[in-house]
């Protein structure tokens, strides 16, 4: 009886640390999406200079770590560490995976922008005069006019969607630091 009472425990306290270990890594993920958000955001805002190598980059950071890559980061095995992440991430698991999949998609076009446009900023790249842009983030809801598939969107407007996506999965799925 004694050597099951070990393996169980042992057991269980591999499965607490990988499932630390999976909070910690979707913990860095997101410090590192927040570092290329505010990388593109002061090229965007002309606080850094252009430089479409840098965009690419920056965008592909997010890209890559948005998605299913975002999603599987937070398995069942990790629902009860103790985090910034709040149980509905796991009760409304789609709406969950539906922004992550939007921040991947919107990143894939800001990221295409800087592969395009090397040299400069361009005006295609900027928000047109009167593009809509959602809006309802603050109070947990997506906007409700979001870009189709096949809709051309220009970089900076992509990347609001961006930085909407991000508040809008805070807003629902994050406890707010105190």
């Amino acid at each position: 009886m004694r050597p099951l009472l070990i393996i169980l425990a042992l057991a269980a306290a591999l499965g607490a640390a990988l499932a630390q270990d999976e909070v910690s890594q979707r913990q860095d993920l997101m410090k590192e999406i927040a570092e290329a958000m505010n990388r593109i955001n002061r090229m965007f805002s002309g606080q850094e200079p252009y430089s479409g190598q840098v965009l690419k980059t920056a965008a592909e950071t997010v890209r890559l770590r948005a998605g299913t890559t975002m999603v599987e980061l937070f398995s069942h095995n990790s629902a009860s560490v103790v985090s910034q992440a709040r149980p509905e991430i796991w009760e409304r698991k789609e709406e969950f995976q539906e922004l992550a999949l939007y921040l991947e998609r919107f990143a894939g076009i800001v990221a295409e922008a800087g592969r395009n446009n090397p040299d400069d900023l361009t005006d295609a790249m900027r928000m047109r005069s009167g593009t809509p842009m959602g809006g309802g983030s603050l109070l947990g809801g997506r906007g409700t006019v979001w870009p189709g598939e096949d809709e051309d969107v220009p970089a900076e407007h992509a990347f609001h969607l961006m930085m909407e996506t991000c508040a809008s999965c805070h807003a629902r799925f994050r406890y707010r630091r105190e």
